[in-house]
């Protein structure tokens, strides 16, 4: 009875310790399948007149020639009192601002849709699939594949019941499946954080950045640009580099190969 009692025990705990995995599996392909719908947004229909943005998008404009105005008289008094040193940016200055209010959101809204574009690019060449949501699946069966041959990829690992290799006891395996099913949890709340800052990170700086062009009129405020247009490209980029990320964990846990008889597929 005591034996039986041990096993039973044993058994319940085995049963939570992977229902962990499992649950952190399937978080994180939610997850995945979140990041596919955070990242496909147009930019351009966000600022639209009929949207809350856009109503308060022409106003930004007319702040932004306000504040470009007050500037560049600023920049008038420097020349004067630096006797004619800075000359350049007053003519320059304009030009550039002029350039930076024509293109600022229709640029933008390229630049998200190339690096869109290349982080898809990355996850179709690297595991054959351009979407986040369906990196994890494992690739359709080979009917001409031989029975032996064994499964490698992310067939063989991330599936509800994953073999860990030979030599492991049933209470370590379901240990080891636990810690990666919290890590993975762990990292979906961390991939869903960042893409959803990133979202708001990107729409914030556009909606400002009219106000931190004007900043190019003189050299003092010229960094209110610059800086702005650093964040935005680092916040534009964070998809690729996202995407870079999956395809190097996913191809050093897809290293493995098990043999098609000792997992249970989903």
């Amino acid at each position: 009875m005591s034996t039986a009692a041990t096993e039973y025990v044993k058994a319940g705990v085995v049963g939570v310790l992977e229902s962990v995995w499992t649950a952190g599996l399937a978080m994180l392909r939610d997850t995945l399948a979140l990041i596919d719908h955070l990242t496909r947004f147009d930019l351009v229909a966000l600022f639209a007149p009929d949207r809350g943005l856009g109503q308060v998008w022409p106003a930004l404009w007319w702040l932004a020639i306000l504040v470009a105005t007050c500037v560049f008289f600023s920049q008038i008094v420097a020349v004067v009192a630096r006797g004619g040193w800075g000359a350049s940016r007053l003519l320059l200055g304009p030009v550039h601002f002029g350039i930076a209010l024509a293109f600022i959101l229709s640029l933008s809204a390229g630049l998200v849709a190339a690096a869109d574009g290349i982080a898809r690019g990355l996850l179709d060449l690297a595991l054959g699939s351009p979407d986040f949501a369906r990196v994890l699946d494992p690739p359709p069966a080979d009917p001409d594949a031989p029975a032996e041959e064994p499964v490698t990829g992310v067939g063989a690992i991330f599936i509800d019941n994953p073999d860990l290799g030979e030599g492991l006891t049933e209470m370590t395996r379901a240990i080891i499946m636990a810690i990666a099913g919290a890590l993975g949890s762990a990292a979906s709340v961390g991939f869903a954080f960042e893409m959803v800052v990133r979202q708001a990170i990107i729409v914030m700086l556009i909606a400002v950045s009219p106000i931190a062009a004007a900043g190019l009129l003189s050299g003092a405020t010229s960094a209110w640009w610059w800086r702005t247009a650093r964040w935005l490209a680092a916040a534009i980029l964070l998809e690729p580099a996202l995407a870079l990320l999956l395809v190097i964990g996913v191809g050093m846990l897809g290293s493995a190969s098990v043999c098609p008889g000792c997992w249970r597929g989903r």
